[in-house]
């Protein structure tokens, strides 16, 4: 994989470097943009992005179907349209202070799903979230392990580490797919 971060230079939104990138798999990271680059769209190589200390707004975003994972390390970032922008997203992780409350409906190929630092509207992921194979909800504030999750069938990883679990019971029968289970620190 490589990783191209061009925040801050004047190859941000210009064509000739994006048409220029012919590896198979690129990760573009965009620190403290506020649009995304109109060139990436026809980029096929950009598989993967990366926002840090971004606002993306909303109204800017377009149809973006070569994208298969986004990692967004940024508080200020709104999430409202962002998953329409990305049809075919795989991967998407978050890292911000607001609660995560997304309709994932419109992910249909949504795998793997990574929130820290976040109240998680349950509920919500449930009814949205049934092909997810992997969950990991790191300093959400939660006391136990969700026992909701359970109904999450493809569900074989789940990571809530860094929590304040007071309970850890969990019975085989009620998460029969999951193989890998991360407690730490909580």
């Amino acid at each position: 994989e490589t990783v191209i971060n061009v925040s801050n230079t004047p190859l941000y939104d210009h064509p000739e470097f994006y048409n220029s990138i012919k590896q198979n798999e690129i990760t573009l990271v965009l620190d403290g943009v506020d649009k995304l680059p109109k060139s990436i769209q026809k980029n096929k190589s950009i598989r993967h992005l990366r926002f840090v200390n971004s606002n993306i707004q909303d109204s800017i975003l377009e149809n973006y179907p070569h994208i298969r994972s986004i990692d967004v390390q940024s508080e200020n970032q709104k999430l409202n349209k962002i998953v329409y922008a990305f049809p075919k997203l795989r991967k998407f992780g978050y890292q911000g202070g607001e609660s995560f409350d997304l309709n994932l409906e419109p992910l249909k190929k949504l795998r793997v799903l990574s929130l820290k630092g976040m109240q998680v509207n349950l509920e919500h992921l449930l009814n949205q979230g049934v092909k997810l194979h992997t969950i990991r909800l790191k300093e959400a504030g939660l006391k136990e392990i969700p026992r909701q999750l359970a109904n999450l069938k493809k569900l074989q990883i789940l990571d809530v580490s860094e929590n304040e679990l007071a309970s850890y019971i969990i019975k085989p029968k009620e998460f029969e797919n999951l193989k890998q289970l991360d407690i730490r620190g909580s």
